[in-house]
């Protein structure tokens, strides 16, 4: 571990050298900063102690990818084309480095606190109580009726066969599915909570069953065809989770295998996602994953659009991201085939993508910073990543008070943790409404077992 965090330094310090003779100075002094601020501010707040996934780990992991690594694309040749900034590129990328880093400074504050601790001891405990024959039931309904809806949406897509060949034709997917085609995205959601129970009932209970990663696999390849390496590593993540905080810690060489499998397994499914044919030519190339990695990670260069254009060109939105994302979550339970006059709001990512980005019109999230800023300037930053820090000492604080077998709360963990990720890289409105969706999603599959216990209950004992 130690010699990991020199050679990062010792990179940094080349780096930084090299940036002494161009102007690339004042952003390589930035990102120094910043890194030493994140390797001592994580020793900090963990006390010394490295639980590789837990809410600060994966907190710091995120921020790391977002302000540090991301930024470095713009010193590779072939690679800084994606970062898209209008001009004084250097200069105004050094300014959102140092955003990130007075960001970083108020989140410690907030986490270092008391109040995240003082929030979880208020939450009482609470286990997961489901007999096999009720939890075979759910997983077989549930199972079932996704591999039928699924089946029915590629048929409409042109076929099973034209879908495996014509992976582009996944975003379709992905889009119809949101679009309300049975409303496909919910139920995969209640799969992946129910693959979540089945994996702690089988920790809980010694049962060691072929089919639960066979259901596990299953689930995985219906995500895969909604189009989005987010949804898989979110599932993957959070059964890792599960297992650490239910069986046996992960240690970092584990996580690190993980890691790289993950990166070399989400590059092949961008090759499959784009053209089939184009397979090979995307894996020979190495400047086309160099580029893809960095683009999928480098948000900064909205951020630094953000700070660039608002309020100089753009006012600032006074909440308004928030509030559609809420409008949106009430209103997700009407399908506008149903409810005509439903409101269509763009999302954060549609919003800062067809506002700041014409010539790239896409969605493009603009990071934790970026839509804090966006909503409300400087002070923003600072109150958002304040109030982030004492969640993440909440889910960190949760964390350690509820390792029993079988805890409800490691469910939740499972589904919130990862979504630390989408806060940071992508904006908490979009990490918000999936947070919301899965806790309410939770609470009705809980709801469903107990009704369940409850009638075969009475029928036995009738």
């Amino acid at each position: 571990m130690k010699q990991g965090f020199f050679i990062i330094l010792l990179f940094m310090v080349i780096l930084l050298v090299a940036g002494i003779f161009n102007d690339k100075f004042l952003l390589s002094i930035y990102l120094l900063l910043l890194l030493l601020l994140l390797m001592g501010g994580y020793f900090i707040t963990s006390n010394g102690m490295f639980d590789f996934l837990n809410a600060n780990f994966i907190f710091h992991i995120s921020y790391l990818l977002a302000f540090f690594i991301a930024p470095i694309g713009i010193f590779i040749p072939k690679v800084s084309n994606v970062y898209l900034i209008y001009e004084n590129q250097f200069t105004i990328l050094s300014i959102a480095i140092l955003w990130s880093i007075f960001g970083l400074l108020f989140y410690y504050l907030g986490f270092l606190s008391n109040t995240g601790t003082l929030l979880s001891k208020k939450i009482p405990m609470m286990e997961l109580k489901v007999s096999p024959k009720i939890l075979r039931l759910i997983v077989v309904c549930f199972t079932v009726f996704a591999i039928i809806a699924y089946y029915l949406l590629m048929q409409k897509l042109g076929g099973v066969m034209y879908v495996i060949f014509h992976l582009g034709v996944i975003r379709g997917l992905r889009i119809l599915a949101f679009g309300g085609v049975g409303y496909l995205t919910i139920w995969l959601d209640f799969l992946v909570i129910i693959s979540f129970i089945l994996h702690i009932w089988s920790i809980k209970n010694h049962k060691k069953s072929k089919l639960i990663w066979v259901h596990s696999l299953i689930v995985l390849l219906l995500i895969g065809f909604c189009g989005s390496r987010m949804l898989i590593l979110r599932y993957i993540l959070g059964i890792l989770i599960i297992y650490n905080y239910s069986y046996k810690k992960l240690n970092f060489k584990q996580i690190l295998y993980f890691a790289l499998c993950f990166l070399i397994l989400s590059q092949t499914y961008v090759a499959f996602r784009y053209d089939f044919r184009s397979f090979k030519d995307w894996i020979t190339s190495f400047d086309k994953i160099l580029t893809s990695i960095f683009g999928d990670i480098s948000a900064i260069r909205v951020f630094a659009r953000v700070l660039q254009e608002v309020p100089s060109r753009y006012p600032y939105l006074i909440g308004k991201t928030y509030l559609d994302a809420l409008i949106n979550l009430l209103y997700l339970p009407f399908p506008r085939t149903i409810f005509k006059d439903k409101p269509i709001i763009l999302s954060i990512g549609d919003y800062v993508g067809k506002t700041f980005f014409p010539e790239y019109p896409v969605g493009l999230p603009p990071t934790i910073l970026g839509e804090a800023y966006l909503n409300f300037s400087y002070a923003g930053i600072f109150f958002e990543m304040f109030l982030f820090g004492i969640f993440c000492k909440f889910l960190t604080s949760l964390s350690r008070r509820y390792k029993e077998k079988g805890s409800v709360y490691v469910i939740i963990l499972a589904l919130f943790i990862p979504d630390i990720f989408v806060t940071v890289i992508a904006a908490p409105s979009i990490a918000f409404s999936t947070l919301s969706l899965n806790f309410v999603l939770l609470l009705i599959v809980l709801s469903f077992i107990t009704i369940l216990e409850s009638l075969f209950s009475r029928r036995f004992n009738g």
